[in-house]
């Protein structure tokens, strides 16, 4: 399960923190979704009307923000990219892999 696996990593990026003098910054998951252009949709509307959720896409959303609420509780920096699910600048109209990595 998606909690236990990141409770793990938070372990062992708290054990490097203790160990060497490193600073860890999370980055959400880079949106995915086949759209057609730029949703109309609040990002985080857009996230859940991926219309044929492939590659667990549509789970993004929900895990970033479990992520962030511990990442926020263990004091750990990220980039929140969550605003990106209503963009499809990646890869438009394609049934491929639709990652939105091509944002600015």
């Amino acid at each position: 399960n998606y909690s236990r696996v990141y409770n793990s990593v938070l372990n062992d990026i708290k054990i490097l923190q203790r160990i060497r003098n490193i600073t860890f910054v999370w980055k959400t998951n880079q949106p995915g979704g086949c759209t057609q252009g730029i949703s109309k949709s609040h990002p985080f509307i857009a996230a859940h009307e991926i219309p044929e959720p492939m590659f667990n896409h549509d789970e993004f959303l929900d895990r970033d923000s479990i992520t962030i609420q511990m990442m926020q509780e263990s004091d750990i920096p990220f980039v929140d990219v969550r605003m990106l699910y209503s963009r499809s600048d990646s890869h438009p109209n394609s049934n491929e892999d639709c990652l939105h990595v091509c944002s600015p």
